[in-house]
């Protein structure tokens, strides 16, 4: 019975122990401010060698030729990116002439125009297909269209 109680007092004492461990306060340091960008500029194109885009309303063009994923954003964009890779397009007007190895898009109006090597993931308002897709397209939108390109 003296082994039993003992055992746990040991177990008690143990969680006391933890708890008080792990409440202990810690003194938070200050941290100084993220300071804003000098310019006010909010109509910018931004490149880089995984994403670009732009937040104009200027038609922004692309035609990079990559080895890796590739994320573009922007209102209105005219691609003719080469991408060995993923190839993720987000915007409002998108005209597509990529050549790319797998596709993922969006946008309200959306043309694809170039080769999807494998798989299509489309969604919009009116999208039209006007290119060679390789394997399988997914799409979601009111108006899907397919030409033979």
């Amino acid at each position: 019975m003296a082994k039993k109680s003992i055992l746990g007092i040991g177990l008690a004492g143990l969680a006391a122990v933890f708890t008080l461990a792990i409440c202990v306060p810690v003194q938070a340091t200050d941290v100084a401010p993220i300071s804003a960008p000098a310019t006010t500029d909010v109509n910018r194109h931004f490149e880089d060698d995984y994403f670009t885009g732009s937040s104009d309303n200027n038609t922004f063009e692309s035609s990079k030729d990559v080895r890796h994923n590739l994320f573009e954003g922007g209102n209105l964009i005219h691609s003719k990116d080469k991408v060995q890779g993923l190839y993720f397009v987000a915007g409002n007007s998108l005209d597509l002439e990529s050549v790319t190895d797998y596709s993922f898009v969006a946008g309200n109006v959306v043309t694809i125009a170039g080769e999807v090597k494998n798989d299509v993931f489309a969604a919009g308002n009116i999208i039209k297909f006007n290119g060679k897709v390789g394997r399988d397209v997914y799409a979601a939108g009111n108006e899907v269209t397919f030409q033979k390109g």
